[in-house]
């Protein structure tokens, strides 16, 4: 081999543990190979171990990307709780009210779409859409206990009263 650089055949072939960095965070990726000329110190990538690394660094940038926005949408949802004592007469909201308030405060801090006059129902009409995906997965079966009701049943009637406390919250806004 010869070394692309400066043109040498000191060269030598180094497989190591390299470390990339993607928003300070570093990621590590094993079994990486380089070409290391001792003439001028320069250090090319194996082509395969450049090809082989990729999936691995767009799987990193999702988690950290992901991790970046959960940490901007907690820190815009504490603004909006934290200003929330600076609405008049805030301590005579029921329970409700509360709730409502702070699951609109959500919707903005996850999308600044929802932050405008119709922008409640709208967010509500996307959280329906998130409770409904989640509450459609199936459960786990398990075995039947063999008394009364089976275990189907009382999962259905379990899922269809969660569903109706769920959103009673949302219908009362309207």
């Amino acid at each position: 081999m010869i070394c692309k650089i400066c043109g040498s055949d000191k060269v030598q072939s180094v497989t190591r543990t390299e470390e990339f960095e993607y928003k300070g965070n570093k990621i590590p990726v094993e079994n990486y190979t380089i070409i290391h000329c001792d003439n001028c110190n320069g250090e090319i990538a194996d082509e395969k171990s450049r090809e082989n690394s990729i999936p691995i660094l767009i799987d990193a940038k999702k988690v950290i990307d992901e991790a970046s926005r959960i940490k901007e949408i907690v820190k815009k949802f504490q603004v909006y709780v934290a200003t929330y004592t600076n609405q008049q007469f805030y301590e005579n909201y029921s329970e409700e009210c509360i709730i409502n308030d702070m699951i609109y405060g959500l919707g903005i801090a996850i999308n600044d779409k929802f932050n405008y006059a119709n922008g409640y129902r709208e967010w509500k009409k996307e959280l329906d859409k998130i409770i409904n995906k989640v509450e459609d997965k199936p459960e786990p079966t398990k075995p039947s206990s063999g008394v009364g009701e089976n275990d189907d049943e009382k999962r259905e009637k379990r899922r269809r009263r969660d569903s109706i406390s769920k959103r009673t919250i949302f219908r009362n806004a309207n």
